[in-house]
């Protein structure tokens, strides 16, 4: 597989695809439109693409799993748990309680 490239907002408040591989180049975007445009392309050739929003946060990754179109199917939930019980669980594991 394709070393993923990333679309971020970069300190200019233009947006930047670079690549993680160390000998790319970065290119820099004036707006998210056109990165994701460029980015499209890239995840067209198989390459993946994650897109960072501007607080840093992934959004969506793009080129994965669209060339053989398999739909991904939910997993079984046997258990519904409410997010306190997942928050103690957690603090058990880690040892705060």
């Amino acid at each position: 597989m394709k070393k993923p490239v990333v679309l971020s907002r970069n300190s200019n408040h233009g947006w930047t695809t670079q690549s993680a591989s160390a000998d790319a180049d970065a290119t820099t975007y004036r707006n998210k439109t056109e990165a994701l445009q460029a980015a499209r392309k890239i995840a067209g050739q198989g390459t993946p693409v994650i897109v960072r929003g501007a607080n840093g946060q992934i959004q969506q990754v793009l080129g994965v799993g669209e060339r053989d179109k398999t739909p991904i199917k939910p997993a079984p939930v046997k258990h519904k748990r409410s997010n306190r019980d997942v928050n103690i669980a957690i603090a058990k594991v880690l040892g705060n309680l």
